[in-house]
């Protein structure tokens, strides 16, 4: 299923020294028999199930975007499915990241956790960093896989990943290309984004995404990276303004800033103990 050409010792240097934090693009990642497969059935099984079920997002920081959570999946996306938990593909990325152990999600597709993501035209997602802890609330968040399922695209669309600083500035991005894989470090520093869509995008941006775990008590040892505390944190966005934060209609998104920061407090106050 994926291209065995890959050059994994590259991939690994590529990944270690990626700045502002890990992360490696591969191309033609899965053979090319596999995607043209899953690439053409996606269309028709958004097209069935963007009205009837799945999640949408609407916000200042999360426009336009739908996802499959809680939907039945289709004979391609429960292939796909099996291969995203498979040994196979936690092999392939701990040989490049340099982890061990990974673990996977407990629930592929649930109502709170969507695999299968698809954005319009003018859709856009803001810099933000994801949970750090899985449901069992005790497995880490380590690495995130993103793979361009659309089968066609002009770079003209945008849609790209924006990979961005502590600060939330942007600091590279990765042009959105069929068949293409962002592997990536998931942290509390590893803040990333989608560019905006542009409106005379005349394609859907197709793409998967999954994460993976680990139980170790220090994942991230080998990597050089700044020190942060590991603490149980929800998704988090990055406005530019920090008024935003204040307005009604943005209300959510200041409560997950504030289950951040009391996670941090209790985290503070078990050290000390």
């Amino acid at each position: 299923m994926v291209n065995k050409k890959l050059n994994i010792n590259q991939l690994s240097s590529i990944f270690q020294e990626a700045k502002p934090f890990p992360y490696v693009v591969i191309d033609d990642f899965f053979d090319t028999i596999f995607f043209d497969k899953l690439s053409e059935s996606l269309e028709a099984y958004y097209d069935d199930n963007k009205n009837n079920g799945g999640v949408k997002f609407n916000s200042k920081v999360e426009d336009g975007k739908w996802g499959s959570s809680g939907l039945s999946l289709s004979e391609e996306l429960l292939t796909l499915g099996d291969f995203l938990q498979s040994l196979e593909l936690r092999q392939l990325l701990e040989s490049i990241t340099g982890f061990k152990n990974l673990k996977i999600t407990s629930d592929l597709n649930s109502s709170g956790y969507s695999f299968f993501h698809a954005m319009s035209p003018n859709s856009f997602l803001g810099p933000h960093t994801d949970h750090t802890v899985d449901m069992n609330g005790k497995s880490y968040h380590v690495l995130n896989i993103i793979i361009y399922a659309s089968k066609e695209w002009n770079a003209n669309f945008g849609g790209s990943t924006t990979i961005h600083d502590k600060n939330g500035r942007i600091f590279s991005d990765v042009e959105f290309r069929p068949n293409r894989a962002l592997i990536f470090l998931h942290s509390p520093i590893s803040i990333h984004g989608t560019q905006r869509i542009s409106e005379l995008a005349d394609k859907k941006r197709f793409s998967i995404y999954f994460d993976f775990y680990s139980d170790e008590a220090n994942p991230y040892n080998h990597l050089m990276l700044p020190s942060f505390a590991k603490i149980n944190s929800p998704h988090l966005f990055y406005f530019n303004n920090i008024l935003d934060y204040l307005k009604p209609k943005n209300r959510k998104y200041f409560s997950l800033w504030k289950s951040h920061y009391k996670a941090k407090l209790m985290n503070i106050f078990k050290r000390k103990l």
